[in-house]
């Protein structure tokens, strides 16, 4: 049986292994005919890899708290830039247009659901239950349809407003894998609206 490569992946184990190759190669020099030139450049390895192990944890930990940092201090900005533009909209003097002068209102969604579908993506998690995840937009939701064998068409499945939609249909046959397809549309104010997605297969394994 081959054996595993004797130098550590991990800079800690890597640490306390050089360590002791270290203090190893040089007690052991004369048993080898080891000189200086042999394990000076050990030991200069050993100060140097060292030294930077403590630089990288160092500037690592400075950078997490950095980013920690940042996160509290954007959180704080966007609470107090929302109130105070919340109170500027709600004063008489409040214009759109100088709304957008101070940078506060939203770009216009131009998104046309008329003619817009869905994204349908499912993932098998087998014993017939499907992971269908997809993107309503700015619709209210999307209605799910599929087929199986013995459909002679899609059928209804579900409607869903939120990502993802469960499918827990138990298999046809318990033993044995069956294809599904699946497809859905845009829903606005309880009607369909906009294109079908792309018709998606789902292998379903027992």
């Amino acid at each position: 049986m081959p054996k595993s490569d004797f130098i550590p992946r991990t800079d800690s184990d890597f640490l306390v292994w050089h360590d002791q190759f270290k203090t190893s190669v040089l007690a052991q020099a004369a048993t080898f005919g080891l000189v200086a030139a042999d394990t000076t450049p050990i030991t200069n390895d050993n100060t140097d890899i060292h030294a930077k192990v403590t630089s990288v944890n160092s500037t690592s930990a400075i950078a997490t708290q950095a980013v920690a940092d940042k996160n509290t201090s954007r959180a704080n900005a966007n609470k107090h830039a929302r109130a105070l533009a919340a109170r500027i909209k709600a004063h008489p003097a409040y214009t759109v247009a100088l709304g957008s002068l101070l940078g506060i209102e939203g770009p216009q969604d131009t998104t046309d659901l008329t003619t817009s579908k869905p994204t349908l993506a499912g993932v098998d998690q087998t014993g017939g239950v499907v992971e269908l995840d997809f993107d309503k937009s700015i619709s209210d939701g999307v209605n799910i349809y599929a087929k199986r064998d013995g459909d002679a068409d899609f059928v209804f499945l579900a409607r869903d407003t939120a990502s993802p939609y469960i499918d827990n249909r138990p298999l046809l046959v318990a033993t044995k894998p069956e294809l599904r397809e699946y497809k859905a549309v845009y829903v606005q104010s309880d009607a369909e609206i906009g294109l079908f997605s792309d018709e998606m297969v789902v292998n379903c394994a027992p």
